[in-house]
């Protein structure tokens, strides 16, 4: 405060200068003493804990973790007594296990009549992953080396 404001408040009494002092409190720095509690360190110890075990030990979505079967790398080059079997375990989004297996399995079911459906998502997804399916050679190619291997 200034020396104005000080001997005006003077002059009203000490009921003003109280209240000035009472106005001015809230907008004055006051140091402040840090407590750092054991129970809030724990509490944020514990927190940091459960979230990592949940990370750790939470299963991994589809797409990143699941591994298919050797089987079910075979399957598309068993014919045409496969394609009910490759129809179930389509997911949703058109996808199977890996992009390897939906690449391979599009292209086993792009002649088949009864599967047009499960082809055209097939395809919606690999178009959305930036693939195709595998080309008729190259799917060819690898039914002879299936064959081969019994």
């Amino acid at each position: 405060m200034n020396t104005d404001l000080e001997n005006t408040l003077a002059g009203l009494g000490a009921d003003y200068f109280a209240m000035v002092e009472r106005l001015k409190a809230p907008f004055e720095e006051k140091p402040r003493a840090r407590r750092s509690s054991p129970v809030w360190l724990m509490a944020a110890s514990l927190l940091v804990a459960a979230l990592a075990a949940v990370a750790v030990l939470r299963p991994w979505p589809a797409a990143m973790g699941r591994r298919a079967a050797p089987g079910e790398y075979m399957k598309a080059y068993r014919g045409a007594d496969v394609v009910e079997e490759l129809l179930s375990t389509q997911n949703p989004d058109g996808s199977w296990q890996s992009d390897y297996l939906t690449r391979q399995n599009a292209a086993a079911l792009k002649d088949v009549a009864n599967a047009s459906v499960a082809y055209r998502k097939a395809l919606r997804y690999l178009r959305s992953r930036g693939l195709a399916p595998l080309s008729d050679e190259e799917f060819r190619r690898r039914a002879v080396l299936a064959s081969n291997r019994g």
